[in-house]
C-alpha cells in the first residue's frame, strides 16, 4: 500500500490505514483482523471470565441500580472498535508490510504524558521513558560498575563500591522515585498489566523492563540518553536503601510503590476461568496500592482496580470525590463476593493515612461504610466469587442485609 494514499478511517476495514508524519515516520492504524490476531489472548480472557463479570453486575443491579448504570460487561467487540495506532519508521518511502499487510510485533513505551494522548498498549518487553531524570557522570560510572557486581554478596559489593558509591546508588533510586512516571496511577497500571507475569518477568535479558533516562556528558549543558534494567534498579535499591537513613526517610506511598515487583498484585495470578464458587484474589488489595498513586481523574482509580483484578467489566462515570471512589470499589468488591467491606461498618477512620477518609459520615449524615483501622491493606486473603448472599440494597448512607454467618474469619494475616 502506498504510504501517501490514505483510505477511509472506518475501523472495520480489513486493510491498514497509513498516514505519513513527515521524514521517515508513518502512523499506521492496523486492520480489524490484525487487531484480532494481536489481542487474541485478551479476547479469550474476557470470554473466560464473563460469568464472573455477569454475576457481579447482576448483584450491583439488584443492590444499587443507580450505581450499576456506570458499569458494563467488557466484550471483544468493544475493543475491536477501538483504533490501534502504531508509529513506524521507514526510509524507503512506504511501510514495508509483509504479503498479508499485517504488523506482527510492536514495542510498548510507558511514558507519563503531559496531555490526553492515546495510551500505548502492552507488549512482552516494556520501555519506560523518564525524561525528568538526569544522572550525573559519577552516578553512571557507579551504576555500570555495579551492574557487574549484581550477583555478588553484599560484603563484596560494599567493599568494592565503598560508601561514596552507595550514596550514588541511593541518589539514583531517589531520582526515579521522584519522577512523575513513578507516582502516576496509569503508569503503575501499564507496568502491572505488562506480560509476562511470572518468574520470567525478571529475566534480565528477555523480559525485564528498560528505563531510558538522561545523563550529562562531558559538558554540564550537554545531555544524552542512558538505559538500565528494572532489575538493576531493584538491586541498587536493596543495597543502598539504608544509606544515610534512606529507608527511614522514605514515605509510605513511595515505599509501597516498590511492591510493583510482587506477583501478588498481578491480574494473571488468578485462575484463568472464574465463575461463582471460584477462588480469586482481593480487589481491595489492588485498590489499596492504586490509592497511593496520583491520578488527574479520581474515578480512574476504579478502572485501574478493575483492570488489575482481571474483571471483564468497565466503568464509565467520572468524578473527583475520593470518598465516592472508595464507596464504589467497596461495593464492587461486595458484589463480586469479597466480604471485607462488611467488617468496616463501625470503624473509626485513621487520620494519618495517605488518602481521604469517609469517617462514618457523608455530607454530615452517618454512613454504614468507613475506612479500616490503620488504613487500607495491601495484603488481603482470597475470597469466593459470589460468596455473599443476603444483601438487599445499599447506598453510601445505608445498607440493608440479612444476618450473615461467615464460615471462616474475614480478618486474617495469610493470603489464602
Amino acid at each position: 500500500m502506498s504510504a501517501t494514499k490514505r483510505s477511509s478511517m472506518c475501523p472495520k476495514e480489513d486493510a491498514p490505514i497509513i498516514r505519513p508524519l513527515g521524514g521517515s515516520l508513518f502512523e499506521v492504524m492496523v486492520s480489524r483482523q490484525n487487531r484480532i490476531n494481536l489481542f487474541s489472548d485478551s479476547f479469550q480472557k474476557l470470554s473466560d471470565n464473563r460469568d464472573e463479570a455477569t454475576m457481579t453486575l447482576r448483584n450491583l443491579r439488584a443492590w444499587s441500580p443507580e450505581l450499576a448504570k456506570s458499569f458494563n460487561i467488557r466484550d471483544p467487540e468493544t475493543l475491536l472498535r477501538t483504533p490501534f495506532r502504531l508509529i513506524c519508521e521507514s526510509d524507503i518511502g512506504y511501510v514495508p508490510f509483509d504479503n498479508e499487510k499485517v504488523l506482527r510485533q510492536f514495542l510498548a513505551v510507558s511514558y507519563c504524558w503531559r496531555h490526553d494522548d492515546i495510551e500505548w498498549p502492552a507488549n512482552g518487553k516494556l520501555l519506560i521513558l523518564l525524561e525528568d531524570v538526569t544522572l550525573t557522570h559519577d552516578e553512571v560510572v557507579v551504576l555500570e560498575k555495579y551492574e557487574d557486581l549484581q550477583y555478588e554478596a553484599w560484603a563484596e559489593v560494599a567493599s568494592i563500591i565503598k560508601d561514596v558509591g552507595l550514596l550514588h546508588l541511593s541518589s539514583i533510586c531517589q531520582k526515579v522515585e521522584n519522577s512523575r512516571w513513578w507516582s502516576r496511577s496509569w503508569c503503575w497500571h501499564e507496568f502491572e498489566v505488562n506480560k509476562p507475569w511470572s518468574n520470567r518477568r525478571h529475566h534480565y535479558y528477555a523480559h525485564n523492563a528498560t528505563f531510558i533516562v538522561n545523563q550529562y556528558t562531558s559538558s554540564i549543558d550537554s545531555k544524552s540518553t542512558y538505559s538500565f534494567k528494572y532489575l538493576t534498579l531493584q538491586w541498587a535499591r536493596n543495597y543502598s536503601m539504608y544509606v544515610d537513613g534512606g529507608f527511614q526517610k522514605l514515605s509510605i506511598d513511595k515505599m509501597l510503590r516498590w511492591t510493583i515487583g510482587d506477583n501478588r498484585t498481578s491480574p494473571y495470578n488468578d485462575p484463568p476461568r472464574r465463575k461463582a464458587g471460584s477462588q480469586r484474589s482481593s480487589l481491595l488489595a489492588r485498590y489499596s496500592i492504586v490509592a497511593l498513586t496520583k491520578c488527574s481523574i479520581a474515578s480512574d482509580l476504579i478502572s485501574i482496580t478493575i483492570n488489575l483484578s482481571g474483571l471483564a467489566m468497565s466503568f464509565t462515570a467520572q468524578f473527583q470525590d475520593p470518598d465516592e471512589v472508595f464507596f464504589v470499589v467497596a461495593t464492587l468488591a461486595l458484589a463480586c463476593g469479597e466480604k471485607r467491606p462488611l467488617t468496616w461498618m463501625s470503624n473509626t477512620c485513621s487520620s494519618n493515612f495517605a488518602v481521604h477518609t469517609i469517617g462514618g459520615t457523608i455530607d454530615g449524615n452517618s454512613s454504614w461504610l468507613s475506612r479500616p483501622l490503620g488504613g487500607l491493606e495491601t495484603f488481603c486473603p482470597y475470597f469466593t466469587v459470589g460468596g455473599i448472599q443476603g444483601v438487599h440494597s445499599l447506598t453510601r448512607k445505608h445498607i440493608e442485609l440479612d444476618l450473615l454467618f461467615f464460615e471462616t474469619p474475614v480478618e486474617t494475616s495469610s493470603w489464602k
